[in-house]
């Protein structure tokens, strides 16, 4: 049975996707009820089980479910332009037990979800989670499990890659938002700079000129040296000008630079930012690919539960005869103790029906087995007996096939037989 199991799923991890199914089943309950909160008087009706008894022998599970109506009733009336409008009470609830009984073999158990009654069919899932037996999940039963899961899981990593996109495109326009404030800084700067280069170049050119151009030697003597004193101090002035000058320019290039600076230091920011998110989506893409490779894995591996009674070299517990449906086997058959070892060596042409002439469920008809089954503990007695069955096809293969079982498993030696075989 080990090869039908969930690969990658524990029975705890079956019961929490089942819960989870359980959950949203209730909210889409919930939210039917409050659409239609209007004038309606009856809701949704709601089915729970509230138990299962399960022989795991007989195979026979009797179902307790709760049925439970939302319905409102008319507390009132009031009359408006001579017409009386009912005012409905509060949502209101009544329940009752509804009791079922089926049998689950391997069989029944494949079509439960389309069983002829609703309540079986319709609550199929919650059936096979509640009985908890990973020996009973059919293959619809793991499809649904393994694509709830598979669901739940590309949910979450949705749910991280919005959260993650809402923080990558904060800080994006955080940063951006930032660069546009330096730049709104930056440009006035640039633009003083600018004219004040401007005005520096232009002093510095007056200068040139003043200071390269000789005063006429007349001129000199006409104003008895007060021209040059005069041209003297105007260079000086425009020295002194375009001191302070540059030193503005120096003192608006080191906040044009500090600006500049900020500004690549936020476009490194950025470029950071979108590289780890285009990662981050590239590793998005590769684990939902994962979850899907996985799931197909999955799948592909999900098998049917046997439907019939193996007929081969392999023994299969006795409690579990219940589970198979029931087919004509003409063959030979070894019951086995699996405490001692004695075994039981027979033959028939109905091995199914003869095994249930041997043993009503797991408890001995017969009283050769009687004595061990009895002498056994009473928790072990239900797992004492095993059986196995090889198909025979003539009288002369089912005689020489019982010598050969009971010389094998010592069945008369040691055994249950009372005889070596047929003559």
């Amino acid at each position: 049975m080990g090869r039908r199991y969930l690969f990658g799923m524990s029975p705890t991890s079956i019961e929490r996707v089942a819960q989870h199914r359980r959950q949203v089943q209730r909210e889409r309950e919930r939210q039917e009820l409050l659409r239609i909160s209007g004038g309606e008087k009856e809701g949704p009706t709601t089915v729970e089980i509230d138990d299962i008894v399960f022989d795991a022998t007989t195979r026979i599970a009797k179902i307790v479910f709760i049925e439970t109506k939302n319905y409102r009733t008319v507390d009132r009336y009031v009359t408006q332009n001579y017409v009386r409008y009912p005012i409905l009470s509060g949502w209101k609830k009544k329940s009752k037990k509804i009791n079922k009984t089926v049998k689950l073999t391997n069989l029944n158990l494949e079509y439960l979800n389309v069983h002829s009654d609703p309540y079986i069919s319709n609550y199929a899932f919650d059936i096979i989670s509640k009985l908890n037996n990973e020996e009973m999940y059919p293959r619809w039963y793991l499809l649904e499990v393994a694509e709830l899961d598979k669901n739940s899981k590309i949910e979450q990593i949705e749910k991280n890659c919005k959260d993650n996109t809402t923080k990558y495109n904060l800080s994006k326009n955080k940063i951006e938002e930032q660069t546009r404030k330096l730049n709104v800084l930056l440009a006035p700067v640039e633009s003083k700079l600018s004219e004040l280069t401007k005005s520096k170049n232009s002093r510095e050119k007056y200068l040139l000129n003043a200071t390269s151009k000789k005063v006429p030697l007349i001129l000199t003597v006409l104003s008895v040296g007060v021209f040059n004193l005069f041209k003297s101090a105007k260079i000086k002035l425009f020295k002194n000008s375009i001191i302070k000058i540059q030193n503005k320019i120096l003192e608006l290039q080191q906040k044009r630079d500090s600006y500049l600076q900020k500004i690549e230091e936020c476009n490194v920011q950025l470029k950071t930012l979108e590289s780890d998110y285009k990662k981050y989506l590239e590793e998005h893409q590769k684990i939902t690919k994962q979850i899907l490779d996985e799931y197909n894995d999955t799948i592909s591996k999900i098998t049917s539960l046997e439907i019939n009674v193996p007929s081969n070299s392999n023994y299969v517990p006795l409690k579990k005869l219940a589970q198979f449906e029931y087919s004509k086997i003409v063959g030979c058959y070894v019951i086995r103790n699996t405490i001692n070892g004695r075994c039981y060596v027979g033959q028939s042409k109905d091995v199914l029906k003869r095994l249930k002439q041997h043993f009503k469920g797991t408890q001995p008809a017969n009283i050769i087995f009687a004595e061990d089954y009895y002498d056994c503990e009473e928790e072990l007695r239900e797992s004492l007996f095993e059986f196995m069955i090889i198909e025979c096809s003539t009288k002369d293969q089912l005689d020489s096939m019982e010598k050969q079982l009971i010389e094998e498993h010592l069945a008369f030696k040691t055994g249950y037989n009372s005889t070596a075989g047929n003559a």
